[in-house]
Formats: structure tokens, sequence, C-alpha cells
């Protein structure tokens, strides 16, 4: 019976399992990046391409989306792929616009691995917004080339501003809000596992009125969603609600 179950078996194992334990489903959101599978792979594929022989220039990405868009979250997830960790012996992360020394040192290293036959770096640099100094990109760049060991090859700047698009040496990569029924879907999930919604439809009432006032925020559904699964009492949220709209008039502030 199992000659000719090789082939299934590939097939089943390119799909996610399914859990259907009452809460596994937001462990497993937990572990992923839900939503963004096509810009990571974008991502990876841009750090996993070979690097043009005869050139001294250092691959650019530029990340652009809206403050809390999940840029950052998204560069830690391809970060942590094992793919892009077999590909760079160092991965250093900057932050702002401070000066960048030429070792590295004064970043946040999130992978080292000197033992690597790699032999080379990826650098993140997370901006706040624009960058009014052109000239320290420039200053930058040059700071990174002059790198003595473990030479940059990849660099991934991100920013809320539209124009660090012009740092790049290929396309930007702009995120953009889920959609609502895909933040509703992730939102529910963090706060009921596996277990459907409509089992509880009070509580599922507050909750989608609550991701509707969240701006599609992932950190805002793991906060909310992890505080409704430890108190999953529709009385308590009802009634929290309640008191919140009546202490400040506003639903915005919910």
């Amino acid at each position: 019976m199992a000659i000719d179950m090789k082939e299934l078996v590939m097939f089943l194992s390119c799909y996610s399992p399914t859990r259907r334990e009452p809460y596994s489903g937001h462990l497993w959101l937990a572990n992923r990046m839900f939503g963004r599978e096509a810009e990571q792979e974008k991502i990876i594929r841009f750090l996993l391409e070979p690097e043009p022989s005869g050139t001294e220039s250092l691959g650019v990405l530029p990340v652009i989306g809206r403050a809390r868009v999940g840029k950052s979250t998204l560069v830690e997830h391809v970060c942590l792929d094992e793919r892009v960790r077999r590909h760079f012996s160092l991965i250093v992360f900057f932050l702002g616009e401070g000066d960048i020394e030429d070792d590295g040192e004064n970043g946040i290293v999130k992978h080292r691995d000197l033992d690597s036959a790699a032999g080379k770096s990826l650098v993140v640099i997370e901006l706040d917004g624009d960058v009014e100094d052109k000239t320290w990109w420039r200053r930058t760049v040059a700071a990174l080339k002059g790198r003595r060991t473990t030479p940059v090859s990849k660099i991934i700047v991100t920013s809320r501003s539209e124009k660090i698009a012009s740092f790049g040496t290929t396309q930007a990569l702009e995120m953009k809000l889920l959609p609502r029924e895909a933040y509703w879907y992730f939102f529910k999930t963090i706060a009921f596992g596996s277990t459907d919604a409509e089992d509880q439809p009070e509580l599922a009432s507050v909750l989608m009125e609550m991701a509707d006032l969240l701006n599609r925020s992932f950190i805002s559904a793991n906060l909310f969603g992890g505080l409704l699964r430890a108190n999953p009492c529709s009385q308590f949220w009802q009634r929290e609600r309640r008191q919140t709209l009546h202490e400040h008039a506003s639903p915005s502030l919910w």
C-alpha cells in the first residue's frame, strides 16, 4: 500500500499542519509572520542573490511602510531564517542615523558564526523617518565598504519615509496594512486559538469591535489578544468597554 505514497507525502509536507487543539492556533501564529509570506520570501531572495563579480557596490533593499505596520518584525523573521543564517557569518542591526564604525562594533549583533565559510555580513539599518543629511548615507556606505573583517555584502534599510527608496540598488519593498478580513482572522486566532469564535458570540462581538479600533497593528493584536485569551469573560470586557467609553466619551480611545 505504501509503494505509491512517496509523492503524496512530499506533496503534503509542503503544507502547514492544521492545529485542532483548542489553544494551539495562537502558538502556531506566534512563530511566523502572518500574512507577510510573499514579502518575506522577496527579502530572502534578495539576500541570497549572488553579488555581481567585479563590482564593489553593496546590494541595498529599502523596506518602507507606516509606523507599526510590521517592518522590523518582518526583518527579524527574515534574519531568523536558516537559509539567511547559513549565507551570512554576521548579521548586525543599527538604529537611527548615528555614525557606523567601520568595524560595525557599535551595532546590535543578531547572528555571529565566525567559523562559517560564508565570510560576509548583512547589515540592517532602522530609521525613524527622513534622512535630512544625504551625506550621512554616503558616509555610512563608505564605512560599511571599509570593513576589515567579514565584509558587508547586503544592506536592508527600513523607514516610514518613501524617500529612502532612492538608497536602493533594487526596487523598494512597500509594506501595506493587512486587509481587514486577514487582520480579523489573525486577531481572533490569537485570542481564541483554534476554538470557533462563534461558540462565544458576545465575546466575539467585543473582539470584532476592538479589532476595528486597533488600526491593524500586530503589536496591539498580540497584546489585546493575549489579554482576551487569559480572561475570556465577555461580561468583563463589555463592562470595561462601557467604562472606557463613559470616561473618555470617544470610541477611538477604546
